[in-house]
């Protein structure tokens, strides 16, 4: 339990780090962990948060949940710790000027919580 809690704390870091430093590349040399975040530019300027939350399902593959949407997240940030798994969080944001979004996140590649803000 104690190591689940520390991933958990340990990616909650890493989104708030990923955000903060705007998309820049980050890595260690740990062997335990590595970082990145990797923001994209969708060419589509609006994605209904609302339509795309209700369709995520907990246990999607990251592929089946950009199928969803034409829209690329606009952050995803990654942790890999051995004997864990790998974790990454991607975010999707609403029509521009909007202030709601959505968070998925993934284990081994597959969706294992969601979150939406600013309904």
């Amino acid at each position: 339990k104690h190591k689940v809690l520390t991933v958990i704390i340990a990616i909650v870091i890493l989104a708030v780090i990923g955000g903060a430093s705007g998309g820049t590349k980050t890595s260690t040399n740990n062997d335990s962990a590595t970082t990145s975040a990797s923001p994209s530019v969708s060419t589509k300027a609006k994605l209904d948060i609302a339509a795309f939350y209700a369709k995520v399902e907990s246990g999607m593959t990251k592929d089946q949940v950009l199928a969803l949407t034409d829209k690329d997240p606009g952050n995803c940030t990654e942790s890999e710790t051995q004997g864990l798994g790998k974790y990454e969080m991607c975010t999707w944001y609403g029509n521009l000027g909007d202030s709601a979004f959505a968070t998925v996140s993934f284990q081994d590649g597959k969706v294992t919580s969601k979150t939406k803000t600013g309904f």
